[in-house]
């Protein structure tokens, strides 16, 4: 499943706001990969000590990464930045 918001923005490193985040989306306990325009450090550092929930930036996502989640949770801009490499990669 694929799931698109509006932005990504979590006001500090804590596990916990990514947690609230889960909750909000009924997404606890299930494999999700966040994809962000720009990987911040926040972001980075309060999915990683989450069983099988990850962050990715747009510029650097991979295939096998988006084939092994059950969930995609996609910000709006990295969406579009990932369209911009399918793009240039069929050129």
């Amino acid at each position: 499943e694929i799931m698109i918001i509006d932005d990504l923005a979590i006001p500090t490193h804590k596990t916990k706001n990514i947690v609230g985040i889960l909750k909000n989306f009924k997404l606890e306990g299930k494999p999700v990969r966040f994809v962000v325009n720009s990987l911040n450090e926040n972001i980075k550092k309060a999915t990683r000590n989450i069983p099988r929930v990850a962050a990715s930036g747009a510029s650097g996502i991979h295939t096998i990464e988006i084939v092994n989640c059950k969930k995609l949770v996609l910000t709006k801009d990295s969406l579009r930045k990932i369209e911009e490499r399918i793009v240039k990669c069929l050129q």
